[in-house]
């Protein structure tokens, strides 16, 4: 399967505008290096509001290691590194691998405009269980609308285990459907009921283009 990098960034207050271009210029270095994918878009809501994500597809662990490499030794990141007062700072990178996709993989010239993270921590014993429900969840946002969805767990960069189903969107419309529709489903009224859940909820989060 392949590999997501998450590369988290902190803006600092006034150069939200200079981190936005710092993470876009990343992203081209990764798309140019290869990428699969590169995604970049600011955290809306949920935990960590305000910050930037660059999202990096790869196909294995070593094209990871390529792209990263290009992206560090690039201009971009050493401007940062000898700039006293840098317009970000670092503050997360995740490793994971896609364990399940629910749509075919998106043209690089569609851009989702949001999308939404659900981060769980499995309980012991129950990763493979966990792993099922939540690829029936992104199968359920996909027959609902989404444009992608998809199941990753981490391999680094989370302090224990860690699964993530990402729903993307062409629009606040599109979400609102699928919203909608994974009410009326059998999911919906399992997760309502259910009192032994096979994970713990970290952080629900969404995500805006940039």
């Amino acid at each position: 399967m392949d590999v997501l990098t998450t590369i988290i960034s902190q803006p600092v207050n006034g150069r939200t505008v200079d981190a936005i271009a710092q993470i876009n210029e990343l992203k081209e270095i990764a798309e140019n290096a290869g990428a699969l994918r590169a995604t970049a878009s600011r955290v809306i809501s949920g935990p960590n509001i305000g910050n930037l994500q660059l999202r990096v597809f790869s196909n294995d662990l070593v094209h990871a290691g390529e792209i990263s490499t290009a992206m560090w030794s690039s201009d971009t990141a050493a401007r940062s590194q000898n700039d006293a007062n840098p317009s970000g700072q670092l503050v997360g990178l995740i490793r994971s691998n896609v364990i399940h996709r629910a749509a075919p993989f998106l043209d690089k010239s569609i851009e989702p405009a949001i999308a939404t993270v659900l981060a769980v921590q499995p309980r012991p014993g129950r990763v493979a269980e966990l792993e099922s429900v939540l690829s029936q969840w992104a199968d359920q946002w996909v027959a609902g609308g989404a444009l992608q969805s998809f199941v990753t767990s981490a391999i680094t960069g989370t302090p224990g285990p860690a699964l993530f189903v990402t729903a993307a969107y062409s629009s606040w419309e599109a979400w609102s459907d699928a919203l909608g529709s994974a009410r009326e489903s059998e999911l919906w009224r399992n997760l309502r009921g259910g009192s032994d859940p096979a994970g713990v909820v970290l952080g629900n989060t969404q995500l805006s283009a940039i």
